[in-house]
């Protein structure tokens, strides 16, 4: 059973591909039962493949195959009726305007959408109270780590993660319990930080090993389930080894071009509504129509950053460095494009340049870099690639005003050091999809 609590959304996504083929069939049946021959369902086969490949990447990108997400039927309810609404609009574009769709199907198309979201909304509820039932993996914690409080909170939070926290040993004192709650307890897991120091713990680990036991690293675990690296690690020589030997060198040629040539399509794509963001921002408040920043990029090389002005003019002179939460100097206009994102579309010009990336750590305004690197040990090390338009950090934790909250984002940004990948990269912009959507998962 333990193997179901970690390939859940992996389960999950077989099924609603089962589910949406099983409809094609059905309805291809029905509807050609007179006539139906290899050529008809050869065709649809064909043209609907593109189509499911899109509805299954609109639910993934709405988290929806996600261990958090699989346990609340509301919220499930909710996205699952926004994002078939999605499908169906996509649908349309692809089947009318798309000259290489082979077939312009109506009823078919409605009746193959139609009982496949019934059918997908029942199997993830259906799913969501099988999740329910699953027992959870007896589970102890051996960690000195002071960021283990919470990822503690979050077991204890989300039983549908699959683990049933028994215990937390924090001293090497208490080591002496750990073999009666072993079989007391019947435990499955246990997750142990490496940092811990005890000879007898690791006598207790080989044991526990030969007995079947699954023996969990501490950081990897953390980094699974909160998707984000303990800003403690960066204390640990290994670590910082592990960052110097990453292929980032390796991969810049490869992620240059990759930003160039998608960089190029956007702004084609994009420039003929710079045209009407330029009247709308000169019509709320006549002044510059882009804002021009110093920012902090890769090797800490400062840039500008280009942006369409969303604040009033001269606002850098009249408020904090912070952008608070209903800033009074945001316009109207402004409040708009912040909200979907469209004052960041001429930072593709940046990416261009070659001062950013498509994906990377947000960059931070100089003067601020200045006081973090005060306050946070270790800050400059986000500088080691260059920043990006999207990022791990803008996926799962939204902007920051304070010391603490830029903190928390800098654990997102080792955690993209530590996993830096095209893969990863294709990732965060699937996953950036969804945020002007505003489909909030937790």
């Amino acid at each position: 059973m333990s193997y179901f609590h970690k390939y859940k959304g992996i389960i999950l996504l077989i099924l609603d591909t089962l589910i949406l083929y099983g409809v094609l069939i059905g309805v291809v049946l029905i509807r050609f039962h007179n006539n139906f021959s290899f050529n008809t369902w050869s065709s649809h086969l064909y043209s609907f493949t593109p189509i499911f490949l899109i509805w299954l990447l609109v639910f993934y990108v709405s988290h929806l195959y996600e261990t958090m997400f699989t346990f609340q039927p509301l919220k499930i309810i909710s996205s699952l009726g926004r994002m078939t609404l999605i499908n169906l609009f996509l649908s349309i574009l692809y089947f009318y305007t798309l000259p290489f769709a082979s077939l312009t199907p109506k009823t078919n198309l409605v009746l193959i959408w139609g009982f496949a979201s019934i059918l997908i909304l029942l199997n993830h509820i259906w799913f969501s109270l099988i999740t329910r039932k699953q027992k959870p993996l007896n589970t102890i914690l051996i960690s000195q780590n002071q960021g283990s409080q919470e990822l503690i909170t979050t077991l204890k939070n989300n039983p549908q993660l699959g683990y049933n926290l028994i215990d937390i040993i924090e001293n090497v004192d208490d080591c002496w319990k750990l073999p009666r709650l072993i079989n007391s307890q019947k435990i499955q897991v246990i997750i142990v930080d490496k940092a811990f120091k005890s000879s007898e713990i690791k006598e207790i680990l080989f044991e526990s090993l030969l007995n079947k036991i699954k023996i969990i690293d501490y950081i990897d675990f953390y980094e699974s389930i909160l998707n984000k690296t303990p800003l403690s690690l960066i204390d640990d020589p290994e670590f910082l080894s592990h960052l110097e030997e990453r292929s980032y060198q390796l991969l810049e040629p490869l992620k240059r071009g990759i930003d160039i040539f998608f960089g190029l399509i956007i702004l084609l794509v994009t420039f003929p509504f710079w045209f009407l963001i330029t009247l709308l921002v000169l019509i709320d408040k006549f002044g510059p129509i882009f804002y021009v920043g110093k920012r902090i990029g890769r090797d800490h090389k400062p840039f500008y950053i280009i942006k369409f002005r969303s604040m009033i003019p001269n606002a850098v002179n009249t408020g904090p460095s912070w952008t608070l939460p209903n800033d009074i100097r945001i316009t109207k206009i402004g409040k708009f494009l912040r909200k979907y994102y469209l004052d960041e579309l001429p930072e593709i010009i940046n990416v261009i340049k070659g001062d950013m990336s498509l994906v990377g750590p947000r960059p931070e305004e100089a003067k601020l870099v200045v006081d973090f690197e005060k306050e946070i040990p270790f800050y400059n090390i986000r500088h080691i690639v260059k920043p990006g338009i999207t990022g791990w950090a803008q996926i799962h934790y939204p902007n920051s005003f304070s010391i603490e909250g830029t903190k928390e984002k800098l654990q997102y940004d080792l955690y993209y050091l530590r996993h830096y990948s095209i893969w990863l990269d294709i990732m965060i912009v699937l996953k950036t999809l969804h945020i002007p959507l505003d489909i909030k998962t937790h």
